[in-house]
């Protein structure tokens, strides 16, 4: 197998998604995993989001951009670390310091909002659509 960036356990499934360093994405459960069309060429994926929808959406943050596989769109992001999803639309994008709101649908990608906050996010939760943030001040 190869190096692992991130985990993503699906609420909705039993299924395990994983990203790699340089093979794309795989989902799985217990033994059995493969690799999901079209992310074969994806490469530095620091984090996933897969959304819980009748047909869900693979939201992909590498060290450059923000894709979303299914609508074949993607934002340039640089020094972005982790990837927040709120809802089946609604996510955030974490740079070091600071939060991006962004809004996926058809469209494709859409930033929605900045919110720049001078301290550094060390730890998040996601709870009935709202997001609560521990800073490093």
């Amino acid at each position: 197998f190869a190096y692992i960036t991130s985990f993503y356990l699906s609420p909705n499934s039993d299924n395990l998604y994983l990203s790699t360093l340089n093979h794309g994405v795989y989902y799985g459960n217990k033994d059995s995993f493969q690799s999901i069309k079209g992310t074969e060429n994806k490469t530095f994926i620091r984090d996933i989001s897969v959304t819980g929808g009748h047909e869900p959406l693979l939201m992909m943050l590498t060290n450059h951009h923000l894709i979303c596989r299914e609508y074949n769109d993607s934002v340039s992001l640089k020094g972005y670390n982790k990837l927040l999803k709120v809802n089946d639309t609604l996510f955030y994008a974490l740079p070091e310091f600071g939060l991006v709101k962004y809004v996926v649908n058809k469209d494709g990608i859409r930033e929605r909002g900045r919110f720049m906050i001078y301290v550094s996010i060390r730890k998040h939760l996601l709870s009935k659509g709202t997001l609560y943030i521990w800073a490093l001040i």
